[in-house]
């Protein structure tokens, strides 16, 4: 008899069993996929062949010749056979979604949907072969940016004949220009005009020197402040529409035209007249 397991993975190989019983061999036995005939010469029961179907085929034996017999005795008539069943694969997992992070941040998941229970996606950073790098989770954050590839294996253990690439991408932060506006004003100079050139999606938070203060602007790329008598920065920080923040850019203010303001401390000490 020829027998063997029935379901197999598209790829994947199965041992056919080939048993023999009422003489103690060994035989040459032949046997066929259908297509094509192979023959195993010398051989004793039971015995173990090795197949990789690519299609559902039918194996069955075409003549057994026992060896320990004079003359060889040969037999045709051996039954059916046994189906080896090609198993559907899953499908590749479905809708990725790609995300984004700042350069410098902490990376972000990427996902596929979920394929259903007894389904597992496996995380490659191949499309073909390449490092396991997680498996059992739908929803994956890689170390670093680049494309990584998911695949899904099914409860009979066939895995997806493809694999779906979600890409993580980092986003490098906005790099803001140079502040224009007077940095020698007066003191006490009011609506005072500084600027950096305007990036659409950003936002901008400003801050001034002690005592002066940002009249209107605040968030946008340009600001108005009224001064009081202390130097100090104009800075700038930008984020944009990701949500990057860029570097903090600055200008120095040295205030003109102030007033002397006396700086004097008195104590409380003791004179001895003469």
């Amino acid at each position: 008899s020829i027998s063997g397991v029935s379901g197999v993975c598209p790829g994947d190989e199965t041992e056919l069993n080939i048993e023999i019983s009422g003489t103690p061999g060994p035989y040459n036995v032949v046997y066929t996929d259908g297509a094509d005939n192979f023959t195993l010469n010398n051989i004793s029961s039971p015995h173990e062949v090795t197949v990789s179907p690519a299609v559902t085929t039918t194996y069955t034996l075409v003549s057994v010749q026992d060896l320990s017999v004079a003359n060889g005795c040969s037999a045709t008539d051996f039954g059916p056979g046994v189906v080896i069943e090609i198993l559907t694969p899953p499908n590749a997992p479905q809708n990725p979604v790609d995300n984004v992070f700042c350069a410098g941040d902490e990376p972000t998941a990427i996902s596929v949907d979920d394929p259903g229970a007894g389904f597992t996606v496996r995380w490659f950073d191949a499309p073909v072969d390449g490092n396991l790098l997680a498996s059992g989770q739908v929803s994956f954050t890689p170390a670093a940016a680049g494309i990584y590839y998911a695949e899904v294996t099914d409860p009979n253990g066939c895995t997806s004949t493809s694999r779906t690439a979600v890409e993580l991408t980092a986003l490098d932060p906005p790099a803001t220009g140079a502040i224009s506006g007077n940095a020698t004003p007066d003191c006490g100079e009011i609506n005072v005009v500084f600027s950096v050139a305007p990036r659409a999606g950003s936002t901008y938070v400003w801050t001034v020197p002690n005592e002066a203060v940002i009249v209107s602007g605040q968030g946008t790329h340009e600001i108005t402040v009224d001064f009081g008598n202390r130097n100090g920065l104009v800075s700038v920080q930008e984020t944009d529409e990701n949500g990057c923040a860029g570097e903090i850019v600055s200008l120095a203010v040295s205030l003109q035209n102030c007033p002397l303001i006396p700086d004097i401390e008195l104590s409380a000490n003791s004179v001895c007249l003469g």
